[in-house]
C-alpha cells in the first residue's frame, strides 16, 4: 500500500571458499544435469546454457525485475520452461523505452546493458551499475535531464523511486524457485520430476516401454547390425538382446499388463506382429500386419496400426486402427480415419491415438497432427485437440484422469498432458506442460503403475556431400563434404548452370530453404518463417525453385526465386499435392498426394491453377494403388515417368497411359540419365538399369570412412551428370527416465 516493493524470496545462494584459499571458485553447482534450478524467467544465457556462472549472471537477472518494473511485462516469455529458455538465449526483447514512452532514454539504456547476452558487454560490477543508477537519478532531481511527457498509462507507468531504489535490490536477486509444472484447472497437487538418463551409447536408442512395475525397461537398438530389442533393468547398465537369433529387424516392444509377454513388430517371415516371452522365448505370430501395438487391460486383445510414424512431421503414408484377439488372431477394424500409436485406456471403454490434421470442412489433411479417442468397441471417433500444433504419441495415467502426449505447443518437442474424465473419455481442462531436459522428444511411455515415464531424448543433423560421378564407368569418384555444422541440410538440388545449391533442413529442426555456391560457400537462407518447406527443386531453366509447404494451413506446392519472391501455384481443396518434379522442358510438373486421395497428377505449372484441369494417373494395381517414389523421374524426352509400384520399378507412359513393370528391379527411383538408363537405389548398393531390359550394373562406390548411407534421402544428380550430391543424417537418441512425484 506505501508503494514499495516487497523483496519475497532471496533466492539461490552459492558457497565459496574465503579469499586466499581458492580464490573464488564455486564449490558447490547451482545447475545438475537432468534438472534446472532457478525461475527461468530470470536466469542469465550463461545460467541457461548451464555455462558457469558469476556475479554478472545476478547483474543480467536484476536488468529483467528492472525491465518488468518499468514496462509491467516481461522480456522473456514463453508456454514452457524450455520456449523461455530458448528466448533467454535467442531473442532480443523489446526496448523498455518502446513499451513505455514514459521512460528516461538512459534507463532503458541502462536495463539494456543489463541484459546482454554476453556477460563481457553487461555492467562489470553490482557497484558500476548502483553508480549509474544513482547518477540517473540525481540528474532526473537536478532538472539536468527531462522527464518524458507522461504517455504511459496508469497500469504501466512506473514509479521513479524505483530506479534510485534498484541499488537496495541488488542484494536479493529473483532467481528462485524451480520450475515445474502445475495442474491448472485440475486440481492435482504440483509435480516434482526427476530425470534420469537409462542408455548413453552412440547411434539411436529408440522405441522405449516400461514394465508394469517400473523396475525394466525395453528400448530398440542397432548395436548388432540390425534392429533388435533389448531388456534392461532400470539404473542397471547390462542391456540383453531378447531378439538375436533373428537376422530381421524387430522394434516397437510392448509389456503386457502384467508383465509376462511383449507385444512387437518384427519383419521376419514377412513381417507382422509377434508375441514373445519376457525374456525373449518363444515368439510367435499374430498378425502379418500392423505397427505399434499396445495391449487391453485384460490382456486379450492388443490394438495397432496400418501404418507408423517415427518423425511424427514426416508421414509417409496414413493408417487405420485395427483390434486382434491374441488366442486366434481375429481382426476387426476400429478405425477408418488416419490414427497411429494407439493407447488403449486402463478401463478398457476407449482407445487413443492420433493422425493427421484435419481441415474444419472435412478436406485433405493438414500440416497438425491432433488427438483423438475412440470406443475400444468401435464407433465415431472424436478430437481432443484441434489446433495448429502436433500432437502425438498419446499415454493414459493408469487412473485414466490424464492422457500424456508429445507436442511441439511450446516451442519445442516435449511432454504434455491432458486431463480427462477416464469414464467418458472427453476432456476435463487443457493441456499442461510437463517439461523435460530434452530438446526434442519422441517416444514415450507410462509405466504400469504410473510412477515412472520413459522417453526418447532426440538429437539431429545432416549434412550435405558431394561424389564424383561417371555414369560410362558406372562409378562414384572420392567423397567430399560440401556442409558441416549441426544444421540438417537434409535435401539438395544442384542448379541447372551448375552455380548453385538449394538446400533444404529437415528432420527434428525447423524446415526452411537455403542457397549456397557449390562447395557450400556464401551461405543465404530463403525462407525464414515457422512453416515446413520441403524438397526444393530447380526449374530447368533456373529461374524457380518449386517445393512443397503448409503456409497456407495445408500442403501446396511453392515457387520462389532466388531473392525469395514466393508463390503458390496450387490451389487443390480436396487433395494435398507433395514431391514436386519439373518436366525436362519446364511445360509440366508431377506431384503426388500421399494421404487425402492416394494419386499422381500432372499440371502445366506456368498457368494459374483456376486454368488448370490436372491430370490424375490412373490406378495401377486397383483403387487406392499409385506409381510411387520420392521422386517420381522423367524420361529425358518427358513421354514416360518411372517409380515404383509394389516395390518394383515401375514405368507410366504419359500418351498411352499405361504401365510397364522393369522385370523384377527393386529399389527407390533417383535419376533418369540421359542415356535412357535410370539410377536405382539403396545409395550404399546403387545401379544403373537398362528400362528396356531391366539389366542393371552395379555403381561401385568409394570407401567411406565414418559415413553411414543408411538413408531415405534421394541423392540428386548434376545437370552435366558428373556429380552426385546426398544427404547424410547423424542421429543421436538416448532413453530417459522421469519419477512423477507430487509435492
Amino acid at each position: 500500500a506505501d508503494g514499495h516493493a516487497k523483496i519475497l524470496d532471496f533466492g539461490l545462494a552459492q558457497l565459496r571458499e574465503p579469499e586466499g584459499l581458492a580464490g573464488d571458485a564455486p564449490t558447490r553447482q547451482l545447475t545438475g544435469e537432468g534438472r534446472i534450478v532457478g525461475t527461468v524467467a530470470y536466469m542469465s544465457p550463461e545460467q541457461a546454457q548451464g555455462q558457469p556462472v558469476d556475479h554478472r549472471t545476478d547483474i543480467f537477472s536484476l536488468g529483467v525485475i528492472l525491465y518488468e518494473l518499468a514496462t509491467g511485462r516481461q522480456p522473456f516469455k514463453g508456454d514452457t520452461a524450455m520456449s523461455v529458455l530458448s528466448a533467454v538465449i535467442k531473442d532480443t526483447p523489446v526496448s523498455a523505452s518502446n513499451l513505455n514512452p514514459a521512460l528516461p532514454p538512459a534507463f532503458s539504456r541502462v536495463i539494456k546493458t543489463c541484459l546482454q547476452k554476453d556477460p563481457e558487454r553487461r555492467f562489470q560490477s553490482a557497484k558500476d551499475l548502483r553508480n549509474e543508477l544513482q547518477t540517473l537519478k540525481e540528474e532526473l532531481d537536478s532538472g539536468e535531464l527531462d522527464r518524458p511527457p507522461a504517455l504511459a498509462t496508469a497500469a504501466a507507468r512506473p514509479r521513479w523511486h524505483v530506479a534510485a531504489g534498484a541499488a537496495a535490490v541488488l542484494g536479493a536477486i529473483a532467481v528462485a524457485a524451480t520450475f515445474w509444472p502445475r495442474g491448472a484447472g485440475s486440481g492435482q497437487p504440483a509435480m516434482t520430476l526427476q530425470h534420469t538418463q537409462l542408455t548413453s551409447a552412440p547411434g539411436i536408442e529408440s522405441d522405449p516401454t516400461l514394465s508394469p512395475d517400473g523396475k525394466w525397461f525395453l528400448y530398440v537398438s542397432r548395436a548388432s547390425g540390425n534392429r533388435d530389442i533389448y531388456l534392461q533393468s532400470v539404473g542397471g547398465q547390462t542391456a540383453i538382446n531378447l531378439t538375436r537369433d533373428s537376422p530381421a529387424d524387430d522394434a516397437q516392444p510392448a509389456f503386457s499388463p502384467d508383465g509376462d509377454l511383449i507385444a512387437f513388430r518384427s519383419e521376419r517371415d514377412g513381417g507382422g506382429l509377434f508375441i514373445m516371452g519376457r525374456t525373449g522365448e518363444a515368439p510367435r505370430r499374430v498378425t502379418s500386419e500392423g505397427f505399434d501395438p499396445a495391449w487391453s487391460p485384460d490382456g486379450r486383445h492388443l490394438v495397432y496400426s496400418t501404418d507408423f510414424a517415427t518423425i511424427p512431421t514426416s508421414r509417409p503414408d496414413v493408417g487405420e486402427l485395427r483390434v486382434v484377439r491374441v488366442d486366434d488372431g481375429a481382426v476387426r477394424t476400429l478405425t477408418e480415419i488416419d490414427a497411429v500409436h494407439p493407447a488403449w485406456s486402463p478401463n478398457g471403454r476407449f482407445v487413443a491415438f492420433w493422425g493427421l490434421g484435419r481441415s474444419a470442412d472435412g478436406g485433405p489433411p493438414s500440416s497438425a497432427r491432433d488427438l483423438w479417442i475412440v470406443p475400444a468397441e468401435g464407433g465415431t471417433p472424436w478430437q481432443l485437440t484441434n489446433d495448429p500444433h502436433v500432437n502425438w504419441c498419446p499415454q493414459w495415467a493408469p487412473d485414466g484422469a490424464f492422457l500424456y502426449f508429445v507436442s511441439n505447443r511450446g516451442g519445442s518437442m516435449n511432454l504434455w498432458r491432458l486431463p480427462m474424465n477416464p469414464d467418458t473419455g472427453r476432456p476435463a481442462g487443457t493441456p499442461e506442460a510437463v517439461t523435460t531436459p530434452a530438446g526434442y522428444v519422441g517416444r514415450a511411455r507410462l509405466s504400469g503403475n504410473g510412477e515412472h515415464l520413459v522417453f526418447e531424448s532426440r538429437s539431429g543433423t545432416s549434412n550435405i556431400y558431394r561424389a564424383a560421378f561417371d555414369p560410362a564407368r558406372a562409378a562414384f569418384g572420392p567423397v567430399e563434404a560440401v556442409t558441416a555444422g549441426t544444421r540438417a541440410f537434409a535435401f539438395v538440388h544442384p542448379s541447372p548452370n551448375g552455380q548453385w545449391l538449394v538446400l533444404g533442413t529437415a528432420f527434428l529442426q525447423q524446415e526452411d530453404l537455403f542457397i549456397s555456391a557449390l562447395d557450400g560457400s556464401g551461405l543465404r537462407q530463403l525462407t525464414t518463417d515457422p512453416f515446413n518447406d520441403r524438397l526444393p527443386e530447380w526449374s530447368p531453366d533456373g529461374e524457380l525453385i518449386a517445393f512443397f509447404s503448409d503456409r497456407s494451413g495445408k500442403y501446396e506446392i511453392w515457387t520462389t526465386t532466388m531473392t525469395g519472391q514466393l508463390r503458390q501455384i496450387t490451389d487443390t481443396p480436396d487433395w494435398s499435392p507433395l514431391l514436386p518434379h519439373w518436366s525436362p522442358d519446364g511445360t509440366r510438373m508431377v506431384v503426388s498426394d500421399l494421404t487425402a486421395r492416394r494419386m499422381v497428377a500432372i499440371f502445366d505449372p506456368r498457368k494459374p491453377w483456376k486454368e488448370q484441369t490436372p491430370d490424375v494417373l490412373p490406378p495401377p494395381a486397383g483403387e487406392g494403388s499409385m506409381l510411387s517414389g520420392f521422386l517420381l523421374q522423367w524420361s529425358p524426352d518427358g513421354t514416360q515417368l518411372a517409380g515404383t509400384v509394389g516395390g518394383v520399378l515401375t514405368l507410366y507412359d504419359t500418351a498411352s497411359r499405361q504401365y510397364r513393370r522393369v522385370g523384377n528391379v527393386r529399389g527407390e527411383v533417383y535419376e533418369w540419365l540421359r542415356d535412357g538408363r535410370i539410377l536405382v537405389g539403396p545409395l550404399e548398393a546403387p545401379r544403373l538399369v537398362d528400362p528396356a531390359t531391366g539389366a542393371a550394373t552395379p555403381v561401385s562406390m568409394p570407401a567411406l570412412a565414418g559415413l553411414s548411407l543408411d538413408t531415405d534421402l534421394p541423392p540428386r544428380v548434376s545437370w552435366d551428370e558428373r556429380s552426385v550430391y546426398f544427404g547424410v543424417p547423424t542421429d543421436e537418441s538416448d532413453i530417459w527416465l522421469v519419477r512423477l512425484g507430487r509435492d
